[in-house]
């Protein structure tokens, strides 16, 4: 049953009311202006598709969060071709160094590899809808890498039409990050890169004395390396000896070997800090690219010191305190 104010005052208009007289009045008595029928319906109706979008809505977040509890729960129990079945067949996967896998079926071979060298994740936190981007979650968690290092980890998961489409891993501290970075640039041997992960006022001491300040003399220092070092390989991973808030240390073993017979073991220490540095630009709705700076971790120093060296063909205990 309908109730229509303006109907009921046109039944109780007098003989010479008009019908528009009394409908006029009836939203005017009182001093309280009403709605007529229709507009109360209109907004009724917009009320209701309110309702419905925020239930569809609902709906849709406990149907993505099923869905990576699912995958969770999966990855648990090492079963990675029920992982990968709820991804997309175009899904990727951006990796803690940087490396992007591509496709279904290669995350699937991957994450396998991974687990077999004995990856593992730990302490998994509960899934977190994104605010800015609904069909984003993420999740912090412990993973124990192959190297048996353990970092603090955040996953970000983005789904589409019930399948997982992106998953992200980087380190929750941004500085590891860079650490990491540093690491891959060293191993591939591209200079330029790892110059670009360091501060301008870079300084690095090496394992048999030298010292050097500026990107331009370690560049030089690189060369140098490279000349007179037949290896130069890390043993372990980077590992945060201490983190706040602005960067924190970062210590890894390497293994370096000069073209004079010299055989040394040493741990290099990375000091990390926030820089302001000149970022992407951003483009205006106009058109108009604008420059754009913020803070970026950078490698503010760089300390190589010796743990051992080789002695007569044995392997001797190196005071850490003093340069070999």
């Amino acid at each position: 049953m309908v109730n229509c104010c303006d109907c009921f005052a046109f039944f109780r208009r007098t003989p010479r009311q008009s019908a528009r007289g009394v409908s006029f009045q009836s939203t005017t008595s009182g001093g309280t202006p009403h709605k007529d029928g229709i507009a109360q319906a209109r907004d009724a109706f917009g009320l209701a598709l309110a309702a419905v979008a925020v239930t569809l809505a609902k709906e849709q977040s406990s149907g993505e969060l099923a869905v990576l509890n699912l995958y969770s729960e999966r990855m648990r129990q090492m079963d990675f071709n029920g992982c990968c079945a709820l991804l997309a067949q175009d899904a990727a996967y951006h990796s803690m160094n940087g490396d992007l896998i591509s496709s279904r079926a290669a995350i699937e071979v991957w994450t396998d590899e991974q687990a077999r060298a004995g990856r593992r994740n730990r302490e998994e936190r509960p899934w977190v809808q994104c605010n800015s981007a609904p069909h984003m979650w993420s999740r912090e968690m412990k993973v124990t890498f192959p190297s048996r290092i353990t970092h603090d980890v955040i996953e970000t998961a983005t789904l589409e039409d019930g399948n997982i489409t992106r998953l992200d891993m980087a380190p929750k501290c941004p500085a590891l990050r860079t650490a990491m970075q540093f690491a891959e640039a060293r191993y591939e041997h591209n200079d330029r890169k790892a110059l670009d992960l360091m501060s301008v006022n870079v300084s690095w001491k090496t394992w048999d004395g030298i010292e050097v300040r500026g990107k331009d003399a370690v560049k030089k220092l690189f060369r140098d390396m490279n000349g007179r070092e037949v290896k130069r390989e890390g043993t372990t991973e980077f590992e945060c000896a201490q983190v706040n808030d602005v960067g924190g240390c970062f210590v890894r073993d390497l293994d370096i070997e000069r073209v004079d017979g010299i055989k040394v073991k040493t741990r290099q220490k990375l000091y990390i800090m926030g820089e302001l540095s000149e970022l992407d630009p951003i483009e205006l709705p106009n058109g108009e690219r604008r420059k754009c700076w913020g803070m970026v971790p950078k490698i503010m120093e760089v300390d190589v010191l010796t743990t051992e060296e080789m002695v007569n063909g044995k392997w001797m205990k190196c005071d850490s305190k003093t340069w070999a």
